[in-house]
């Protein structure tokens, strides 16, 4: 058998009876040379013998089921500190251990893009959204509003019960949102400790009603139509 120099001469030497070149060992476990070397210099994967005067790896056949269990773990992604953990352990219960452990940062991962594929999904249909301010010509338009003045600490249950009537009044009149949901919230300087008016809205098409909510006075808020002028936003 045969093997080339990790230095890439082209001279080639006879491989000692038992022993696998490194190409022949990568044409076995489907491993690239360059694979192989990386994973000896990582101690993943150490040849059985490394000539000292010419550098040339030789591996055993015994070896390919250790490729075969690395080449695996590597399709899952597994960490390469993992890997080597596993190959040296050789021992089932942490080989659970580890995947397990790898099992759940995979499922956090998948999780997180699918959150970002939804808001990317939500953008592609509203980009407003994740664009940066910018002047528009807005035409007139009808509005629904929601009213309502509440304390800071409020806000939240107030918006649940803004938009809630607001979809509610909608569906009374039969027109869809068409918008993403926004609300309008007091200057942060305005005085401490004191109902503050928060406006909520969601937004439609040109010449048509939108659904929109306002700040004004009444703790439990209050919702009606209104026509809003052409304004430049």
């Amino acid at each position: 058998m045969l093997d080339s120099p990790p230095e890439g001469d082209r001279r080639l030497a006879a491989m000692p009876t038992g022993l696998m070149s490194i190409g022949t060992f990568s044409r076995a476990s489907l491993l690239s040379i360059k694979a192989l070397r990386a994973y000896h210099a990582a101690g993943i994967l150490v040849p059985a013998q490394v000539d000292q005067a010419t550098g040339y790896r030789a591996y055993l056949a015994t070896q390919l089921t250790d490729a075969a269990v690395l080449r695996r773990l590597r399709a899952v992604d597994l960490p390469l500190s993992d890997v080597g953990e596993i190959l040296r352990a050789r021992d089932p219960d942490r080989t659970r251990k580890i995947l397990t452990g790898h099992g759940e940062l995979l499922q956090e991962r998948m999780a997180r893009i699918a959150q970002a594929v939804d808001e990317i999904q939500s953008s592609i249909e509203h980009p407003t959204s994740l664009t940066p301010v910018y002047v528009r010509d807005e035409p007139a338009m009808q509005t629904v509003e929601f009213r309502g003045q509440v304390r800071e600490a409020d806000f939240a249950s107030f918006l649940d019960a803004a938009y809630a009537a607001l979809y509610a009044l909608l569906g009374r009149l039969g027109v869809p949102p068409d918008g993403p949901s926004g609300a309008l919230y007091p200057p942060s300087g305005r005085r401490r400790g004191r109902s503050r008016r928060l406006r909520t809205h969601r937004n439609r098409g040109p010449a048509t009603r939108r659904p929109r909510a306002d700040g004004a006075r009444g703790s439990a808020g209050r919702n009606g139509r209104r026509a809003d002028p052409p304004r430049r936003l």
